[in-house]
């Protein structure tokens, strides 16, 4: 027992001095590296502070640590200084070493650049107090920043990553942590608009592009406030936009449904209708161009009938209006001048339609309508002889394409004439007037002696038997296009068809190279082009005037550019073999084209050059020129 009392009396002094002397020793479970930052600048005075935490195994801190026992490694040399700065870009490892427990962590010294970056759960939030965006902040690869931060909104410092607002607009957003500044980011708080209502001032409008619809857009926004909404956009029941504006045009007639959209959020439908107006313009006018009726009347006839036409239509001779009465024909729709007295003779008269003149529809014209008239005889179509010859049919360069090749010897056994020029709009407008037909269009590119365009192969050849009429000849041609005789019969000898006609491939190709006058040339008259032709270089993208440039050895003049030209024949492949009198292939669906236009390559206005197209073709680049077998005398 004297033993027992005494091992006892030991245990307890071991526990009582042992323990106590070594408890940080025996109690040490875990050790923190604490650093004030982990990114510093490279400046040479950007301090990181190293502090430490050492805690029991039931994370109390323990303290009265003695610094001694800890030992502090910098990139892996032993340290006392808890303090680091750096003037060089580079990465420090730092480890604590306390008994058996280490810790390790990392600096990094960065020269000064912009490393600190925003990130935001979203750049839009709905501003209705509730929807937010949280901003968070990394580094420029996309880490974590892990220093002290501080946000700053409209430069205004801010106590949390949130952001909720009432207030629609733009807000800019700054971090800054020590030394670091971010780049500016955005968050645009917006509206929502509901129950949007759809209002208009009207539901018929005319589809005249000119008459209009007016639209209201209401809504409430998203703190229910009932606004009124601009800048929305009118949309079809497919989402397709009818109108970036409130008001709303159309040259469409029919009956549509409209609605309207509004930052995605669409409205009612509105269902309107349109009517197309009448266009209210001039259809034809008499005198075209000259006259040798002195007691003619002065005519223009408009498209639907003249609501108010009074003083509208006037006569003009030296600029002073001349005395007459002005009559109305409901059934023609036309206007009627009758002089009090006869006309002169050899005089220049012009006559205006006032724009003041008003259609049933209430419609006016745009301009004042003006067209002039002299009192002599209308010219017949001037045309030059060509006399009968033999010449290669064909491209002989061998550098067009092959429709216009092989060569081939072909032979005209008569005289023929053919038009001087292509035929003009001041003949053909006679043509139109005579024959009570609309204007043909002139592109607006202006009438008189410019040739005749937008016509189909058999516009022109219903001209030529007007042409025919008119001159006691018989006509050229039957119902169908067939080339008859004297007698009305169809025939394919050309020699016996007495009218007005197309001229055909051969008779074209012979005249446009000078008949018997020829001199070798790729443009009718010159191997110069621009001399003797309107093309894609010098045309300005129009038809011209006629015999503006150089005549070829016959006095024939555009048959190189202008307007192509509608030829008699079917269109086919050339054989090779010789031709007489020939008026092309017996059938075909295509009809021949020569000369070029304004608008052709040098190379498709040679004058072997051809194409071919449908007969019912008509455009802006195709017109015709007369021709007409000389009958010879037995």
């Amino acid at each position: 027992m004297k033993y027992i009392r005494k091992i006892g009396i030991i245990l307890s002094l071991l526990i009582l001095f042992g323990f106590s002397y070594g408890q940080d020793d025996f109690k040490a479970k875990s050790m923190k590296l604490i650093l004030n930052k982990t990114t510093a600048l490279a400046d040479g005075q950007d301090e990181v502070y190293i502090t430490y935490r050492i805690e029991d195994d039931n994370g109390v801190p323990l303290r009265n640590i003695d610094k001694k026992n800890i030992s502090l490694l910098i990139d892996g040399i032993e340290s006392d200084d808890f303090i680091l700065r750096s003037s060089e870009n580079k990465v420090v490892e730092i480890s604590l070493i306390y008994g058996d427990l280490r810790a390790q962590t990392q600096v990094e010294f960065i020269e000064e650049n912009i490393k600190l970056k925003i990130s935001l759960s979203k750049k839009r939030i709905l501003a209705d107090g509730i929807d937010e965006v949280i901003i968070g902040t990394t580094d420029d690869q996309a880490n974590k920043w892990n220093d002290s931060v501080s946000l700053y909104i409209n430069g205004e410092k801010i106590s949390t990553n949130l952001l909720k607002t009432k207030k629609i607009g733009e807000y800019t957003v700054i971090a800054r942590s020590g030394k670091f500044e971010s780049e500016k980011e955005k968050i645009t708080a917006y509206e929502k608009i509901s129950d949007l209502n759809l209002t208009s001032d009207k539901i018929k409008v005319l589809a005249n592009g000119i008459d209009k619809i007016t639209f209201t857009l209401d809504g409430r926004d998203q703190n229910g406030i009932n606004r009124k909404i601009n800048n929305f956009i009118l949309v079809d029941p497919q989402g397709v936009t009818v109108s970036e504006s409130a008001a709303l045009t159309t040259k469409n007639q029919g009956t549509y449904k409209i609605r309207a959209i509004y930052k995605g959020e669409y409205s009612n439908y509105i269902t309107y209708s349109s009517k197309r107006p009448k266009p209210f313009s001039v259809v034809s006018y008499y005198p075209m161009k000259e006259t040798i009726d002195l007691n003619t009347n002065i005519e223009v006839a408009l498209n639907i009938e003249a609501k108010d036409y009074r003083n509208s239509l006037e006569v003009l001779l030296d600029g002073q209006p001349i005395q007459g009465r002005v009559d109305y024909h409901k059934e023609t729709k036309s206007l009627h001048f009758i002089p009090e007295q006869p006309l002169e003779l050899h005089s220049k008269y012009k006559v205006r339609l006032k724009k003041s003149i008003t259609g049933i529809d209430e419609n006016k014209l745009k301009n004042d309508f003006i067209f002039e008239f002299e009192t002599m005889s209308r010219k017949d179509v001037e045309t030059v002889k060509v006399e009968r010859g033999t010449f290669i049919l064909g491209d002989q360069t061998g550098k067009l394409w092959k429709f216009s090749s092989p060569i081939q010897e072909a032979f005209i056994q008569y005289d023929y004439l053919i038009g001087e020029t292509p035929v003009t709009f001041d003949v053909y407008d006679q043509y139109t007037r005579d024959m009570r037909l609309p204007l043909v269009d002139d592109n607006g590119w202006g009438r008189k002696t410019r040739p005749v365009i937008n016509l189909t192969w058999f516009d022109a050849i219903d001209f030529l038997n007007w042409l025919s009429k008119k001159e006691n000849l018989p006509e050229a041609y039957d119902e169908d296009g067939n080339l008859i005789d004297s007698n009305g019969n169809r025939t394919r000898d050309i020699t016996k068809v007495m009218g007005y006609r197309l001229p055909t491939e051969i008779e074209w190709e012979f005249a446009g190279k000078g008949g018997v006058r020829s001199k070798p040339t790729l443009f009718s008259g010159s191997n110069d082009i621009g001399a003797v032709s309107w093309y894609s270089e010098n045309s300005k993208g129009k038809t011209h005037e006629v015999a503006t440039k150089m005549p070829n050895e016959l006095g024939i003049y555009d048959m190189s550019g202008n307007v192509w030209e509608w030829i008699n024949d079917n269109s086919g492949v050339y054989s090779g073999i010789e031709r007489i009198n020939s008026v092309g292939p017996k059938d075909g669906a295509l009809k021949i084209l020569r000369g070029g236009s304004f608008n052709s390559i040098t190379g498709d206005t040679q004058l072997t050059f051809r194409d071919e197209l449908s007969p019912n073709t008509k455009d802006i680049y195709y017109g015709f020129r007369v021709a007409r077998t000389i009958k010879e005398d037995k």
